[in-house]
């Protein structure tokens, strides 16, 4: 076994108190907001609500949480001009969000309401063409 000197610890002091002290965190580089996320906005002609098969809610194509809708809605009947709102579920979405969602928008009080899309799941009985 070989001895180790003092004198080769004291050329290589630094490097060995470099690696034996680690270095220590002293902030983080995450943001602490999420301003990557957009926010839904309300357009003043139509509106389109979407739920979708993995029960994900969107606004126009952007992703919110089922507690802002009734806000979303509320800010909808307060404009001017009243804009429509389109409801489109995916065929598999649970029943239970849309009923919530459809509760939610009975209890804002919209008045221009309508279902998008469900012609695409319409079956057609041949014998009555």
């Amino acid at each position: 076994m070989k001895r180790l000197k003092l004198s080769h610890f004291q050329r290589s002091g630094m490097l060995a108190l470099g690696l034996a002290i680690p270095l220590g965190l002293t902030g983080c580089n995450a943001p602490l907001t999420q301003s990557g996320i957009s926010e839904p906005t309300i357009n003043h002609d139509r509106n389109l609500l979407e739920i979708g098969a993995d029960d994900t809610l969107r606004w126009n194509g952007v992703l919110f949480p089922l507690g802002s809708l009734p806000d979303l809605l509320k800010q909808t009947t307060e404009l001017a001009k009243e804009p429509e709102l389109e409801f489109r579920p995916a065929a598999n979405a649970s029943y239970d969000l849309s009923a919530q969602v459809i509760g939610a928008i009975r209890e804002s009080g919209v008045a221009k309401f309508g279902f998008v899309g469900n012609e695409k799941y319409r079956v057609t009985d041949p014998s009555n063409d």
